[in-house]
Formats: C-alpha cells, structure tokens, sequence
C-alpha cells in the first residue's frame, strides 16, 4: 500500500497557504491588489475634493461655511498634536494626568463645534449639490475607476480579482458613507 505524504496548511483571509516561506508570486498579487486598493482611494478622494470645489464655487455661502470647516479640522489635528504631546510630557496615557485630561477638553470642545458647523453646512451642501452637473462628476469618477481597474494598469492582476478589490471598496465606502450620515444626524 502507498504511504500518503502529509502537509499542512492554514487559511487565512485571502486563501490557502502552505506553510513554510510565502511564495513571491503570492507576495506580488498581494501587491498588485493593494496597490489597485490605493490608487481607488486616491480616485475617491480625487472625486471628493473636485464634488467640493465646485460646490464652494457655485454657493457662496457654503463656500464660507467650508471654509469655517476646513479651519475647524485644522484646530482638531493641531489638538490631537498637542495631545500627542501632553502624553510624552506626561509619559503616560492615562486621561486623568492634567495635561491631557486638558488636550482631552479641547479636543472635546472642537469636535462639539464641529458637529454644530455640520448641521448648519448639511442643508447648504445639498443645495449647493443641486447646482452642479454631478453626473458629470460621477461619469469621470467610473470611469477613472474602470480604467485602474484594468489588467495592463494594475501591472497583471486578474479581472476577477480587481473585480473583487473593487467590490470591497465599494462596499468600505458605502460603510463610512453611512457612518458619517449617521454622524450628521446625532
């Protein structure tokens, strides 16, 4: 009777690996749809800020509430900085030393302002949304995304696969979409 050679193999998250050294040809796909996964965020932050742009120039009033805006996110990143820093003065990251319990505040205090700047905004960026081709807009985003998506711009990666990253992307997205309405509400 012939002996059965034995192996084993775990599963992770994008399939079946031997184990032992992770072959390169695995290691590039890997690459390639990561890669593919960046150059989709990059169009959709492309997207975001070009929908923004034209709203601030078609509405001068959301222009200068988006300008607020755009200072408030300032103030909360230069926070989180200090804050960063608090911790190495303090060397802790308990939030009840008085130096970040006091970053903490602030931070607090301009989260508070922004979400009372995103309920003025909201109905002006709806309004200012409707005064701008946003088919236009849409157009050029899918189309910029079929084109990364294809095989000779993702250096080889196959069809089904950036079909796939593409899927869950769409799908990330629609997540935070929803995270974020639902931000605006409370």
């Amino acid at each position: 009777m012939a002996e059965a050679t034995t192996h084993t193999t775990r599963v992770y998250q994008y399939g079946a690996v031997p184990l032992g050294p992770f072959l390169k040809e695995g290691v590039d796909f890997l690459y390639k749809a990561n890669a593919l996964w960046n150059t989709l965020v990059e169009i959709h932050d492309d997207s975001l800020k070009a929908y923004d742009e034209l709203r601030r120039d078609a509405d001068e009033e959301y222009k200068l509430l988006g300008d607020e805006l755009d200072q408030l996110e300032q103030l909360i990143t230069d926070a989180f900085a200090e804050k960063r820093n608090a911790r190495m003065k303090a060397r802790s990251r308990s939030s009840s030393e008085p130096l970040i319990k006091a970053a903490n505040e602030k931070i607090t205090d301009l989260q508070a302002q922004r979400k009372k700047l995103w309920t003025q905004i909201n109905p002006v960026r709806k309004r200012a949304t409707k005064l701008i081709d946003t088919k236009a807009l849409n157009d050029a985003f899918n189309d910029r995304v079929k084109a990364a998506q294809r095989s000779d711009n993702t250096g080889g990666l196959d069809g089904h696969t950036a079909n796939e990253v593409y899927r869950n992307f769409r799908e990330a997205r629609q997540i935070k979409k929803k995270e974020y309405e639902e931000e605006l509400e409370e």
